[in-house]
């Protein structure tokens, strides 16, 4: 729990550094540059705060913490992750053959590399995993 807490408030603390470079460089940075700034800004403010609530919560809300804990809903999120990985690599599918047909051979190539990795990923994070458990 003390390695999320510290994930949290480094995350917060990134998304503040990044809102205060963007703000004190905005007139000497490139559009592209701003755009990522606010980018980072807000994806690690999001993820930091995410973070801290849960973590109070698990400590504080015993109703939380049975429900995140329940062996039910970690299934359920597990089928709904595979559910939402084989649309993925369906999707990507479809994407690759619109890129073949018309005739963009660059990122056909990459989502076909996609589709072959995302199984390969899920092979290796669930070893990973059941090494871990």
């Amino acid at each position: 729990m003390k390695k999320n807490k510290v994930f949290g408030y480094t995350m917060i603390a990134l998304s503040i550094v990044s809102l205060i470079i963007l703000i004190l460089g905005r007139s000497s940075f490139s559009r592209n540059i701003e755009i990522v700034l606010t980018l980072m800004f807000s994806s690690f403010f999001s993820i930091g705060l995410v973070t801290v609530k849960h973590n109070a919560l698990m400590i504080n809300d015993k109703d939380y913490s049975v429900e995140v804990e329940d062996e039910r809903n970690k299934l359920i999120k597990e089928k709904t992750g595979n559910i939402a990985n084989l649309i993925n690599i369906a999707l990507l599918g479809a994407i690759t053959v619109v890129f073949i047909a018309y005739d963009y051979i660059i990122p056909a190539i990459i989502t076909g590399v996609f589709i072959f990795l995302q199984p390969v990923m899920m092979i290796f994070i669930s070893n990973y995993l059941e090494k871990k458990i």
